[in-house]
């Protein structure tokens, strides 16, 4: 009898035990099917964000095609009344930047769209030792390596094999790792500066701590920069001078839409004068109306000059308009971006991309 029970009590444990085993395999099979589908819907939804997030930076590159068809404005075909675009065209129109945020309903996402003049920027393929002694000597560069900086630029932009002797040609970069030739030529973009002797730290387009042993591999050598005997490091500091540069446009900066740092580049302008223009620039046209997006541009050099007097030292340095432009769009759904950064031309007829870089 006692056997019998412990038979059948072996028998129904193993059957607990076998059927405990089943369930927690069917668990997890549950669990990860269910996992699995979570998965699936979370890149699903990721995928048709992705894709209209692609289509709504499609459609502000579109927008700010239509932005810069200046000549709807100059032929007076659009009213303002009667077109929301009015007031960002004509702002293009008088040589500004803009930046404008369009919200689709139902939380469908947003179109970011900035437009910059790049004339607001200085030719780097123009400037001339006084412009760039401007440029060095507000970023902080040393003056010891101004000289090398020069005449190695130059020597990267002059057809022929012969340097000058505080530059550098093919035969000094041929030594280089990796080896490479000189240009000989006009640069293409503005970081083609540091494969040039002198140009070569990246401190100087960014800002930082500057080491003249990248600026020159060939010396090898820890010069002494200490600005003042009381500095922590050998190493100057430097803000960094990209943002100041371009290699479009001609060598006129367009004062409706330079930076502070940039106008500060210009011959004869102080930081009280570069903020007299900046705040002269950016008062409202209608200062009764809070909703007013129109600003006081510069018109003409007689404009500027009645305005912010004392500045005929840029008089044929500057211009108030642009035919080429950056654009930097962004469509964004939920958190999923899409941006488009280009470089166009444009004028009445033609839309033509220099540049054009896309990034999830």
């Amino acid at each position: 009898m006692n056997r019998q029970l412990t038979r059948r009590a072996i028998r129904n444990g193993s059957a607990l035990i076998l059927v405990l085993v089943v369930t927690t395999v069917l668990g997890f099979l549950v669990a990860g099917f269910t996992f699995e589908a979570h998965l699936e819907l979370k890149y699903a939804s990721f995928a048709r964000k992705r894709r209209q997030s692609e289509a709504l930076a499609a459609s502000g590159i579109e927008i700010a095609r239509m932005l810069l068809s200046r000549d709807r404005i100059a032929d007076g075909s659009m009213a303002e009344e009667d077109d929301e675009w009015f007031d960002l065209a004509k702002a293009i129109q008088r040589g500004q930047a803009v930046q404008h945020t369009e919200f689709l309903g139902d939380g469908d996402g947003e179109i970011e769209i900035n437009i910059v003049p790049e004339p607001g920027k200085r030719n780097v393929n123009l400037l001339t030792r006084e412009d760039w002694e401007l440029i060095w000597e507000m970023t902080g560069v040393p003056d010891q390596f101004w000289d090398d900086m020069w005449y190695s630029l130059e020597d990267w932009k002059t057809p022929g094999d012969v340097a000058h002797s505080q530059g550098a040609k093919t035969d000094y970069y041929s030594n280089l790792t990796p080896p490479y030739k000189c240009k000989n030529g006009p640069l293409d973009t503005v970081r083609e500066l540091k494969l040039i002797r002198g140009w070569m730290s990246e401190a100087l387009f960014t800002g930082g701590l500057l080491d003249d042993n990248e600026m020159f591999p060939e010396r090898l050598t820890d010069r002494f920069l200490r600005k003042d005997r009381f500095a922590d490091t050998n190493l100057a500091t430097v803000s960094g001078f990209e943002r100041l540069l371009t290699v479009y446009g001609d060598d006129k900066v367009n004062v409706n839409s330079a930076t502070f740092e940039v106008l500060m580049t210009l011959p004869g302008i102080d930081e009280l004068a570069a903020h007299a223009i900046i705040e002269e620039r950016e008062l409202l046209a209608y200062p009764d109306d809070p909703m007013s997006l129109e600003r006081s541009p510069f018109l003409n050099e007689s404009d500027l000059f009645s305005r912010v007097p004392g500045l005929e030292l840029i008089g044929g340095k500057i211009t108030f308009a642009s035919g080429t432009y950056k654009l930097f769009v962004i469509g964004r759904v939920g958190r999923v971006e899409r941006k488009i950064a280009a470089i166009v031309q444009a004028d009445r007829r033609q839309f033509t991309f220099y540049e054009w870089r896309e990034e999830n």
